[in-house]
């Protein structure tokens, strides 16, 4: 969705006349019923108007902050690996006992990002929405 039908969508919604299809006949129906309300309801209407941009906005795939594809798959491998690392430090070696502790946690923490990152491919692949 561009921006003009998120707003389109929005001023629908908002006025509750979603029955309008002209762009011409919307602008004249939104700008009497702007024209009608006093300036407190007006302010309010504004308000409503932008949450409701901000919600069809969030609603939509983005992709100014979603990472590539083979950038997931890179990070969900060293998350694995450094997840096998600190397993290997923990079970395998005689660092003091706080160090096992912190190092777990990391590799906790490393095997949860590798599984999120791992999980977004798979959705990605299923949906074909691949970035």
């Amino acid at each position: 969705m561009d921006n003009k039908s998120i707003e389109r969508e929005a001023l629908q919604h908002v006025f509750g006349i979603e029955h309008v299809e002209s762009d011409e006949h919307l602008r004249d129906l939104v700008t009497a019923k702007m024209a009608a309300m006093d300036p407190v309801e007006r302010t309010a209407t504004t308000m409503r108007l932008g949450m409701k941009v901000d919600e069809l906005k969030a609603r939509q795939p983005g992709t100014a902050f979603s990472p590539a594809t083979w950038s997931l798959v890179v990070t969900s491998l060293f998350a694995v690996l450094f997840t096998a690392v600190s397993v290997y430090l923990i079970l395998d070696t005689t660092i003091w006992l706080i160090a096992k502790i912190v190092v777990g946690f990391l590799g906790f923490i490393a095997f949860v990002a590798s599984l999120r990152a791992f999980g977004r491919v798979i959705f990605r692949l299923v949906n074909k929405r691949d970035v």
